[in-house]
Order: C-alpha cells, then sequence, then structure tokens
C-alpha cells in the first residue's frame, strides 16, 4: 500500500513539475515566440512593399538614361538613401532563449510607417521617368513634331520648314548638319526688305528652330553663331536637347528670353 502511495506521490509530483515548467518556461517561450513572429511578419510585409519601390527606381537610374533635368536624378538618389536609411533591419534569425526573444522583439516592434518614405519614392521615380522621356523628346525629334509644338505657342504666325531647294545654310541632312530646320515667323515684327517667304526671311522674321543628331552638333552650332554674332546681330540662341532654338534680334532681350522659354515649355510638354 506504501508503495503504491508513494508512486501516486511521484506521478503527482512529476505531472505537478511539468505543469510548472510548462506554466513558467514552455508558455512564456511559445508567448514570446509568437509575438516575434506576429512583429517579424508585419515589418517584414511593410519591408518588402518598401524593396519593391526601391527597386523600381533604383531600375530607372541603372538604365542609364539621361533626365531633361539632372535635378530630378540627383532628387531621386536622395530618397533611395533616405529609405534605405529609414528601413527597419530585421534580424537574421530569431534567438533561442525566451529572454532574448522578447529582446529581439522589442527591437523590431517599432511603430513602422512607411507611408511618407513610399510617397517620397513614387514622385522621385515618376518626375524622373517624365524627364527622361522629356529629353528624349527633344532628342532629334521630327520636322512634324517641331511644326505642332511652335503652333501652339501664343504670337507664332506662321510656320515654314526648309527643304534642300531652299536651306539658307546648305545644312540640312549633311555631316554634322542640322536634320530639321523650321523658321517662324512672329507677330509684331517688321523685318527690313522684300521676303520671297518665311524661309526668306531667316530668323529676323520671328526666329528658327535648328534639330540636330546629337548635343555636341547643336553646341557646334550654338558655338559658330556666337562667333559671328560680333559680325551682325543673330539674336538669342539656346541648345535644348539636340534642338537649337533661335529668336530674332528685331525683339527686345526680355521678349527673346520669354518665347525662349515658351516654345522649350511645349517642346517638353508631355502630352
Amino acid at each position: 500500500m506504501k508503495r503504491v502511495t508513494k508512486i501516486i506521490i511521484l506521478i503527482a509530483a512529476v505531472i505537478a513539475i511539468i505543469a510548472l515548467g510548462y506554466m513558467f518556461v514552455v508558455k512564456p517561450h511559445n508567448e514570446a515566440v509568437k509575438k516575434y513572429d506576429d512583429a517579424y511578419n508585419c515589418v517584414y510585409e511593410k519591408n518588402k512593399s518598401l524593396d519593391a519601390s526601391i527597386n523600381e527606381l533604383q531600375k530607372i537610374i541603372d538604365s542609364g538614361e539621361q533626365p531633361f533635368e539632372e535635378i530630378y536624378k540627383t532628387n531621386a538618389l536622395e530618397e533611395l538613401q533616405t529609405a534605405e536609411k529609414t528601413k527597419v533591419v530585421l534580424p537574421e534569425k530569431m534567438p533561442w532563449r525566451t529572454k532574448d526573444i522578447i529582446a529581439a522583439t522589442e527591437s523590431i516592434n517599432v511603430d513602422v510607417d512607411y507611408y511618407d518614405i513610399l510617397h517620397g519614392l513614387r514622385v522621385a521615380r515618376v518626375n524622373l521617368e517624365n524627364s527622361i522621356k522629356q529629353l528624349k523628346q527633344v532628342t532629334n525629334p521630327n520636322e512634324k513634331f517641331i511644326i505642332e509644338r511652335l503652333s501652339r505657342v501664343e504670337g507664332v504666325k506662321g510656320i515654314e520648314a526648309v527643304t534642300e531647294d531652299n536651306d539658307p545654310n546648305g545644312l540640312l541632312n549633311k555631316q554634322g548638319g542640322y536634320t530639321a530646320s523650321i523658321y517662324f515667323e512672329y507677330e509684331g515684327i517688321e523685318a527690313d526688305g522684300d521676303y520671297i517667304d518665311i524661309v526668306d526671311k531667316g530668323t529676323d522674321g520671328g526666329g528658327c528652330i535648328e534639330v540636330y543628331a546629337n548635343p555636341q552638333d547643336a553646341e557646334k552650332r550654338a558655338e559658330y553663331i556666337n562667333s559671328v554674332d560680333i559680325f551682325y546681330s543673330a539674336g538669342s540662341r539656346d541648345v535644348v536637347g539636340t534642338c537649337l532654338i533661335r529668336v530674332s534680334d528685331y525683339l527686345t532681350a526680355s521678349q527673346q528670353k520669354d518665347i525662349e522659354e515658351r516654345i522649350v515649355k511645349e517642346l517638353i510638354e508631355l502630352d
């Protein structure tokens, strides 16, 4: 009988030890693991969304395509740096001791809110993409595009493209020359002399857009015009992409600047 009693007491003690072990060891450990998993998974999903936005923007930068305005590439790089610094770094693996699991949970169980960062990345991406499109739009555009965009500029009252037969400079489609040259008349300008047409008036009647195959040829042409400007007033000029915009010297300096800006605005407008 005593032996049976001892066995019962022993069993009860074992059960008590198991119960205490579960209560004070296993249960707290399982609860710690669950809290860790919940915190980890929450941040993991948010990091996943952040990484996707980072990768989208990084891919555009890595493409090597240049924007019309360099500031948008600079802004994109800054947004990427901010995102990387803000991103919560998750542990590579969960610790095995309960107290270490609790400590790790506290380190990642922060109020992670990437809304502003994601918004900044999205804005940077859209601006950079659009600026790249704008540069492509003014890189050796065709004659039809230039004429259509010039027609949108208020004050432009006539437009005519040169041909090989009436090209005043003889540069059309030649090595280093322009691929298109479009002259325009501007209201309020009364150029001296008798003219056959808009091309015959040259830039005096309003201005001209010369299109080149590459920026180097456009810059070279602009430099040439600068060099001869001391002999005759050639008006203002500006290279945009591979387009050389020239505006009549019959207009005041402020008028030339204003027309230039409005022409550029129409050339880079994304429809």
